[in-house]
């Protein structure tokens, strides 16, 4: 998986469209850039079968190296709660 594909030119860059559009940075984070010019740092997780979208704050509020490492906190996050529930799911042994 590709990371780090986003530079701060091409956020500063980028412009508003009709219809909300994402950029992604990769390892599951996305700027959204919505039609009224502001951009929105999301980091997209799953947890078990259902997938989640976790909101990192606004461009430029939350720079690009501060979302990189709140979406490496969230993974951790994520990854310790996975295996929460796998331990609560598994079938004691006799």
């Amino acid at each position: 998986m590709a990371r780090n594909l986003l530079t701060v030119r091409k956020i500063e860059t980028a412009k508003p469209e009709p219809k909300p559009y994402m950029l992604r940075d990769g390892g599951s984070l996305f700027l959204r850039v919505q039609p009224n010019g502001s951009k929105l740092w999301w980091y997209r997780y799953r947890l078990g079968q259902s997938q989640q979208n976790f909101s990192i704050g606004v461009f430029p509020n939350v720079s690009l190296e501060a979302a990189r490492k709140e979406r490496d906190w969230a993974r951790s996050m994520v990854r310790e709660l996975s295996l929460i529930h796998i331990r609560a799911h598994e079938t004691p042994e006799h």
